[in-house]
C-alpha cells in the first residue's frame, strides 16, 4: 500500500506499507449428495502440498457457512446456498484455475480464488476510497 506520512506539521513524504499476516478466502461450492467431510478430503489433497507446504506453521481452516452468489455464472445458484469457506495465509498461491473452474468430485467450483491479496485487504478492512488508515 502506497500513501503519506505526516513528518512535521504541514510536511509530509511518501511511505509504503508492507501487510503481513493477510487471509486468504476460498468459498467451496459442493455437489449434491456430498457431504462437507467429503470436500474437506478433497480439499486437503489439492491444497496440501500443491498450495500449502507440509511444514510446521502452514496450515488451512474450514466452516460451512451460508452465503448467496451474485455475479455471472448461472451455474451457480442464486439463493442462499451452504458453501464450505477456506481461509489460509495470503502468501500461498491458489489453486490451478482447472482445478477452481471446473471442480472435483465432490465439489462443483471454488470461488475467490481469483481475488488477490490486496482486494481481499480491501474488502475486509472496509476501505472505501482514499482515506486515513492507523
Amino acid at each position: 500500500m502506497f500513501g503519506k506520512v505526516e513528518t512535521a506539521p504541514g510536511q509530509f513524504v511518501s511511505c509504503c506499507a508492507v501487510v503481513k499476516g493477510n487471509l486468504r478466502n476460498l468459498f467451496v461450492l459442493p455437489r449434491e449428495g456430498h457431504d462437507l467431510m467429503e470436500v474437506h478430503a478433497e480439499l486437503q489433497s489439492i491444497l496440501q502440498p500443491g498450495c500449502i507446504p507440509i511444514k510446521q506453521g502452514a496450515s488451512w481452516a474450514g466452516k460451512p457457512v451460508k452465503r448467496k452468489y451474485a455475479f455471472e455464472d448461472s451455474s451457480i445458484p442464486r439463493e442462499e446456498t451452504e458453501y464450505f469457506k477456506v481461509v489460509y495465509d495470503g502468501k500461498y498461491r491458489v489453486p490451478s484455475e482447472e482445478v477452481c473452474k471446473a471442480g472435483g468430485k465432490s465439489f462443483v467450483k471454488i470461488l475467490g480464488a481469483g481475488a488477490s491479496n490486496l482486494e481481499n485487504f480491501i474488502v475486509k478492512r472496509k476501505l472505501m476510497g482514499p482515506c486515513w488508515i492507523r
